[in-house]
């Protein structure tokens, strides 16, 4: 440190007073050459009435030899170089931020240290300037003027440092209850979460900033619960012994370990209400955990003597005995009743959570679908107010394109009424295009006259034979001549839509003229619309 520090009292506190230095602290003076053999590491700035240290070159090094002891994990060495910031700075944000992350992940189960961790984060938010400060930003080679608000910037990544401190303590507590899942280790895990939230309290009542670890905490818990379940509890139980018949102790002990991993769970389960999702999943644990327990019991063995299949030498019958095994110890059904009980409970707790989770997205959808309106709205709010300004420049532009818009309006009217008869005409031909030729009125007044004959026909009695017959004559005759009038048709709709067609295109050789001038007026109209529109 470039320091001048006074003989007598330690004191750094020295001014420049009539050619001398005086210690403003104890009253010793100090001639410019005594000054001088005092300084310790460097030079002092003595041009002025007052000392002015230049520590910039001691605080760069330092928080540099901090930073890279932190990126390498050597935390305590980092906290270290933080120190001898502090101690030439104290106002150092930059160097209270990096101590409460170098402290905060040294924490051990014995020694927590996010307290101390906090207490930094809050020297670094409390140091830090209010006013968003100017910063050079390197864009793509290219140096850009910015500012930062350098307080937010460390409240949000110290509320991220805290979490995950918070969590990585909860973990390494759950692995020890996932190892060893006795009652000793589940209290070590609820006084874990007990010695975080204190401190976590205190820092969100200091920057009135919530840190949401609850459920990243219950999930920890959970796991390391499954982890016991899964690994150690269970597969004790099952590999009790070489015969795969558990013994009363291994029952035993699977209750107890089943009741530690219950009680941890039901903890985890009420640290948070924002989390119904993998509170479905607790549930489905703690169902399987009570299930697990009714279905298990312990099994004895005793010695059966049975009639062997072959006799003694002397034909007296023989006689062995076998080992037997039978259930010996099970959930009293008083207990049972009682874990189902629970279980009927967790399944209504799913159905609930479940119900929650459909809510809760259909809100985060709406909320979205909410703010993507409202910003579609601003953007366009934005745009039409940029076109209202441009056209505020260019107001002389814009009443030419209205005063030509407005003019070809009237045009476009005028050629409208014009084309109408000739339209008019035109469909009036595609309707005779579509009409029935004389032929094809035949063929219907000839079906029609065959249907009211068989009509009649199938309206005779059985004894009706003449009758029927003579009708059927009729209906041959009529049928017969249905072919030469298929043949009518034919020619006459290709006659018929030749001559229609011709008629057509002659009409509309008539209305080119105007319809061009129509499609022209048209096309400039929608050009000065969209001028007139486009964003700016």
């Amino acid at each position: 440190m470039k320091q001048l520090t006074c003989e007598m009292c330690g004191s750094t506190d020295l001014l420049k007073q009539e050619g001398v230095f005086v210690c403003q602290t104890c009253g010793t003076k100090y001639s410019v050459e005594e000054a001088k053999k005092m300084m310790i590491e460097g030079t002092v700035d003595v041009s002025g009435s007052s000392v002015k240290i230049d520590n910039t070159d001691s605080i760069n090094t330092y928080m540099s030899m901090a930073e890279n002891a932190y990126n390498a994990s050597n935390t305590a060495e980092a906290e270290a170089y933080c120190n001898r910031v502090i101690e030439i700075d104290p106002q150092n944000y930059d160097a209270w931020m990096l101590k409460g992350q170098s402290a905060g992940w040294q924490s051990s189960l014995a020694n927590i240290r996010l307290g101390e961790a906090i207490n930094c984060f809050l020297n670094a938010i409390q140091f830090a300037p209010e006013e968003p400060q100017p910063i050079k930003l390197d864009l793509m080679g290219t140096e850009v003027d910015a500012t930062v608000d350098i307080r937010k910037r460390l409240i949000d990544k110290a509320t991220e440092e805290i979490k995950n401190i918070s969590v990585a303590l909860v973990k390494l507590q759950g692995d020890r209850f996932a190892k060893w899942p006795d009652v000793d280790e589940e209290n070590g895990l609820l006084n874990v979460v007990n010695a975080i939230c204190q401190p976590v309290l205190i820092y969100m009542k200091a920057v009135l900033t919530p840190v949401d670890i609850m459920p990243a905490i219950a999930t920890a818990i959970n796991n390391s619960v499954m982890d016991a379940w899964n690994n150690i509890v269970v597969p004790e139980y099952i590999n009790d012994d070489d015969t795969g018949h558990p013994s009363d102790y291994a029952f035993s002990k699977l209750l107890e370990r089943a009741g530690h991993c219950a009680s941890l769970l039901e903890y985890a389960i009420g640290l948070s209400d924002d989390d119904d999702e993998s509170d479905i999943i607790r549930y489905k644990n703690l169902i399987a955990i009570h299930e697990r327990c009714i279905s298990s019991c312990s099994w004895d063995y005793k010695h059966e003597t049975y009639a062997a299949s072959y006799s003694l030498w002397d034909g007296s019958p023989n006689y062995a005995t076998k080992k037997v095994w039978y259930k010996n110890k099970t959930l009293t059904d008083s207990a049972i009743a009682n874990r189902r009980a629970s279980i009927s409970q967790y399944r209504s707790k799913i159905t609930q959570c479940e119900a929650n989770v459909r809510a809760k997205k259909q809100r985060e959808a709406e909320e979205k679908r909410r703010q993507q309106e409202e910003e579609r709205r601003r953007k366009e709010q934005e745009q039409r107010e940029r076109n209202q300004a441009y056209w505020a420049e260019h107001a002389e532009e814009k009443q030419q394109l209205e005063s030509e818009r407005n003019t070809l309006q009237a045009q476009l009217k005028q050629l409208q009424e014009q084309v109408a008869p000739y339209d008019r005409e035109i469909a009036k031909w595609q309707k005779k295009r579509e009409a029935d030729t004389p032929a094809q009125e035949e063929k219907k007044t000839v079906e029609k006259q065959v249907s009211l004959l068989r009509s009649e026909q199938s309206s005779l009695g059985i004894f009706k034979g003449k009758e029927k017959k003579a009708l059927q004559a009729q209906i041959d005759e009529l049928s017969s001549r249905l072919p030469a009038i298929n043949e009518s048709i034919e020619a006459e709709e290709k006659e018929q839509i030749k001559m229609c067609n011709g008629k057509i295109r002659e009409i509309e050789q008539q209305a080119k003229p105007i319809k061009d001038k129509i499609a022209a007026a048209e096309k400039r109209i929608n050009e000065i619309k969209a001028e007139l529109t486009k964003n700016r």
